[in-house]
């Protein structure tokens, strides 16, 4: 799924910055939000958002009868995207935008979350519901955050059936793999990584088949420098690769129809740093536009083949050795030293803590998470068997009436105990952090709540967890 902020390449650094990648929030290892959010701007004036939602439908009615042009058997005909920002709330299809009051929300069950999207049936028709106040963005930027969105998850929601279990495309089940950017930061990997996007960007959209060919060659260049210096990363980001980079694709084909544009006008080459699940969007598009280039018939089995949209584009080129880029690389190596001075003093304490096997594990599990997930980016570190997450803001309610606020918390992210959730390292002593009674009371800076737990052993790892129920 996409990460909140849309679209396009959300550079690694800014995120780490602005403390503020995705898309798609999934929990556990196969946690699918898309890109980070940036900030939450005020709602809209009524003549504001009448004309966002406005903008929306006329994209919408342009573009979503024509799904089926652009992925073969997508149906967006009855689709509904809703659209609110807390003050003003719209239905919008390709027939038209209706407003909506929250007493007409209510009776069909939908809420608009605080932040992001959410899957939701609208009077029986598949839907998909976005707070418009979620990337700070406002007129046409707001706008098309708002379609590609709706048009981008409902590719998850409807298309892939990524989160029916048993109905997903078949290379969405079982292993996901990981989508989290390896840490400590290295520069060659992600310079690989962004010249196979640029290059498969400059075949799609070159002129002639000569051209087309030489990019191709340089593509498929980096493409196995990068499988072969990397293979524990090609092997993790694989299915990612597939899920986002064809979602990506459609979605870049839709906006172009609706925009009236060539295909892929909008797409431009990546000249920084960006988190590796942000580089799936991008190689998935380019390269879903080279492959139709080429007249490829490559959709059908990038549901079922566990080919990435880049193995598709390149079948058959030779790779053509290439000289490294000295400004980009330069580029990347000072980013990557700013990016790990920032994002270090987030990491180490909860290293610290989990490599304290003294301290226990909170666990707040998945089913009791209420709506969008809020986060900055993930990290797969060296030595530790889950994802690490900084950013994180969620709010979680359990059975037992306990609540735990998450506020840009950094969090493990994964299943211990048998149960899928976030991890949080505590000392159960602390006065921000006690355990008594049964229950865990949180009163710290990015957390804060008491919930009830029951003590349990991680098989896995023998850790002690105390898991919210």
């Amino acid at each position: 799924m996409r990460a909140l902020t849309g679209r396009g390449c959300v550079a690694l650094l800014a995120a780490l910055a602005a403390l503020a990648t995705g898309a798609c929030g999934a929990g556990g290892q196969q946690r699918t939000a898309d890109p980070p959010v940036r900030q939450r701007a005020a709602a809209a004036t009524e003549d504001g958002f009448q004309r966002l939602a406005e903008r929306v439908q006329g994209w919408v009615a342009k573009s979503w009868p024509r799904a089926g042009e652009v992925w073969p058997g997508a149906d967006y005909s009855r689709r509904a995207l809703i659209l609110g920002d807390g003050k003003h709330a719209a239905v919008v299809d390709t027939k038209g935008v209706d407003r909506l009051g929250e007493a007409e929300l209510r009776r069909a069950g939908v809420e608009v979350p605080q932040v992001g999207y959410e899957k939701v049936r609208w009077h029986g028709r598949e839907a998909v519901v976005w707070n418009t106040a979620t990337t700070g963005e406002t007129g046409t930027d707001a706008a098309r955050d708002a379609y590609t969105t709706g048009t981008h998850e409902a590719f998850h929601f409807y298309e892939q059936r990524a989160f029916d279990p048993g109905k997903q495309w078949p290379v969405l089940r079982g292993d996901l793999g990981r989508r989290s950017t390896p840490y400590p930061l290295k520069a060659q990997p992600r310079l690989q990584r962004i010249m196979l996007a640029n290059e498969l960007l400059a075949a799609a959209t070159a002129r002639d088949a000569a051209g087309r060919e030489r990019h191709r060659r340089a593509a498929a260049y980096w493409q196995q420098q990068w499988a072969k210096d990397s293979p524990g990363e090609r092997r993790d980001i694989r299915v990612t690769d597939i899920a986002e980079g064809t979602a990506e694709y459609f979605t870049t084909v839709m906006t172009s129809l609706a925009e009236g544009k060539p295909r892929g006008a909008g797409l431009k080459p990546l000249d920084s740093l960006v988190a590796i699940d942000t580089e799936s969007y991008r190689i998935g598009a380019a390269a879903g536009l080279l492959a139709d280039a080429r007249g490829s018939d490559w959709k059908k089995a990038a549901e079922t083949s566990g080919r990435t949209p880049a193995q598709f584009a390149l079948a058959g080129a030779e790779p053509e050795p290439q000289q490294e880029p000295e400004k980009l690389r330069a580029t990347l190596e000072r980013e990557q030293k700013e990016g790990a001075a920032k994002v270090d003093p987030l990491l180490r304490p909860l290293r610290a803590g989990y490599r304290d096997r003294d301290k226990p594990l909170l666990l707040l599990p998945e089913s009791a998470a209420t709506g969008s997930t809020y986060q900055e980016d993930s990290f797969a570190i060296s030595g530790i068997p889950y994802d690490a997450t900084t950013g994180y803001t969620r709010t979680y309610r359990t059975k037992s009436g306990g609540r735990m606020q998450l506020d840009k918390a950094t969090v493990l992210d994964g299943a211990a105990a048998g149960t899928e959730g976030v991890l949080i390292p505590f000392d159960p002593e602390a006065a921000q952090t006690r355990l008594t009674g049964g229950k865990v009371a949180f009163a710290t800076r990015t957390a804060q709540g008491t919930v009830a737990v029951e003590k349990k052993t991680d098989a896995g790892t023998g850790r002690t967890v105390y898991v919210a129920h």
